[in-house]
């Protein structure tokens, strides 16, 4: 996890399921007003409930401290993460997006 004045960025990788997901939970309690957060879930090849629930209680304290969040993530996560409804609540980045590169 990486922070900068503007925001934080996650990498996660491996498996966002059942006991990984309190680590995710406990760092989104400490996320700061008025920040956003990227979420660079390229390397999470398992995605279940307990961990998009995990995902989407980041988004929410994000987006109730004033922050938005965008997500870049590999096709299968962002397949679920779609059908599951998280793409009204977060901007998709392409998997392959470098920071600072301009989307067109």
């Amino acid at each position: 996890m990486e922070s900068a004045k503007t925001g934080s960025t996650w990498h996660l990788r491996g498996a966002l399921t059942g006991p990984s997901c309190d680590l995710v939970r406990a760092a989104a309690r400490r996320l700061a007003a008025g920040r956003d957060l990227l979420l660079d879930l390229r390397e999470v090849k398992d995605l279940d409930r307990p961990g998009l629930g995990a995902l989407l209680a980041a988004v929410t304290r994000v987006r109730f401290l004033g922050g938005s969040v965008r997500m870049r993530a590999s096709e299968e996560v962002a397949d679920v993460a779609h059908r599951e409804g998280l793409d009204r609540l977060v901007q998709f980045l392409p998997a392959s997006h470098t920071p600072g590169t301009t989307l067109r």
